[in-house]
């Protein structure tokens, strides 16, 4: 049994308990005459007694991101209608890098009403109840649960969090949201909501422009930043965008007017994302760089790619050379193979996203008599402002991957062998499969 006493606490202290007490502290001034307060105050600290009885101990280090703010979604869940645990989800989307575990408290609400909205209220039930059988590791029990769950571990869990944080505001956000987003209700004369926009660095961009900044971001915690794209700027067809920082994560977000198109997700920590698009057709991508598990220091650039073409030179991971032109979405030209000679390229090239798509087919083909077979083909999209990531196979049934750099004009030097891709010198990474002998080219034995 846990007891109920009611005396004035002072200002701002709506109630109190503790795992070494029997009982609850209520305000006799702020609670008892505010029939709001009097049924979120008991509420909230009723959920720390549940708290005690999964073994949570007060004074507990680095536990107020799950203690104080799963005790603030407990109003939610008890009585959502009165709403004042918003003012604490905008408190937390006010401070958006702020160190989680280390940092949040009962800011960290937002993180809790977005499991919720993912998992149900049992997750949370269960997250405490894991709590209690692993050796009272909060991120850990978080983790089995959304691994349980959602099949993502608590890192990429955050991730998906982060992003919410942005999507929310815009147009088919999808899960990418809260029930509350856009929502506002008076309560005991007090107005709580609408959800706040995350802080976010706005940046102007044409096709001229170059931005760069550096930056630090907290363990688990996240920067965002907005390239508004001039959509009156008939050269603007492309964005660049690199965050660079060991340990960090990444996401990009594009936009048109405000409906979410499309998400990316950053696989690297020096990440560049390059996005192509019809000139005003998209009007702005969203960058979210997280911070993980330790907080990273990373800069961030952003810039349009001048003279985006297919139409050059080009060389590959494989040492050919080709020569490409393009006309409208036709792409022709030929690749010199060295040992196997001049081949004669066909294809096409289209943008939103950029695809560059050819076959190579060898006008002197011998049945393979010559090691040479009768054509590759090249499944690529524009990596980089220069560069292209793909995959390719054969007539002869071989297949693999390849980067293609685009050679400036007047450059005799191949980026290939800029690269590091110097034949016969590297056994690892995307040089690998030419370097092992086996190439587009090649005829199985």
């Amino acid at each position: 049994m846990v007891d109920i006493k009611v005396y004035d606490l002072g200002d701002g202290l709506y109630g109190e308990t503790s795992s070494f007490w029997n009982y609850i502290n209520l305000n006799s001034k702020q609670v008892v005459n505010n029939a709001c307060k009097r049924k979120t105050t008991p509420a909230h600290e009723l959920w720390h007694r549940v708290q005690y009885a999964f073994g949570y101990v007060s004074g507990t280090p680095n536990m107020k991101w799950i203690v104080e703010a799963t005790a603030s979604w407990s109003q939610a869940f008890t009585n959502r209608g009165v709403r004042d645990y918003m003012g604490r989800m905008n408190e937390g989307l006010n401070v958006p890098d702020l160190a989680l575990i280390e940092g949040r408290s009962y800011n960290a609400c937002h993180l809790w009403i977005y499991l919720e909205r993912r998992c149900t209220y049992l997750a949370i039930k269960k997250v405490w109840s894991t709590y209690e059988t692993n050796g009272k590791d909060a991120k850990a029990a978080l983790d089995t649960v959304v691994n349980d769950r959602l099949g993502i571990g608590f890192d990429k869990f955050i991730v998906e969090w982060s992003k919410t944080n942005y999507i929310k505001d815009l147009g088919g956000a999808g899960v990418y949201s809260y029930v509350e987003n856009k929502k506002t209700k008076t309560s005991c004369d007090v107005v709580y909501g609408p959800l706040v926009l995350v802080p976010r660095t706005s940046v102007d961009i044409d096709s001229t422009s170059l931005y760069t900044d550096a930056g630090n971001v907290s363990s688990y915690g996240a920067d965002y930043y907005e390239f508004n794209l001039d959509t009156t700027d008939q050269d603007l067809n492309n964005l660049q965008i690199t965050v660079d920082g060991a340990g960090v994560n990444s996401s990009f977000v594009d936009i048109s007017s405000s409906l979410k198109k499309k998400i990316t997700d950053g696989t690297n920590t020096k990440e560049v994302y390059l996005t192509t698009f019809k000139p005003g057709k998209l009007s702005r991508v969203g960058v979210i760089v997280g911070g993980g598990s330790a907080g990273v220091d990373y800069t961030i650039e952003a810039k349009a790619c001048a003279n985006l073409d297919i139409t050059g030179t080009w060389d590959d991971v494989y040492g050919y050379v080709y020569n490409l032109t393009l006309e409208g979405k036709k792409v022709s030209g030929t690749v010199d193979t060295g040992g196997c000679g001049v081949w004669n390229v066909r294809g096409t090239y289209t943008m939103s996203p950029s695809k560059l798509n050819f076959t190579a087919t060898n006008p002197n083909y011998q049945n393979g008599n010559d090691g040479c077979t009768l054509w590759f083909k090249y499944r690529t999209a524009l990596a980089t402002c220069d560069s292209i990531e793909g995959t390719w196979r054969n007539y002869s049934g071989y297949s693999g991957s390849f980067t293609m750099w685009k050679r400036p004009e007047g450059e005799a030097v191949s980026r290939a062998v800029m690269a590091g891709c110097a034949e016969g010198h590297i056994t690892t990474g995307p040089c690998a499969e030419g370097s092992q002998g086996i190439t587009p080219t090649s005829v199985k034995e």
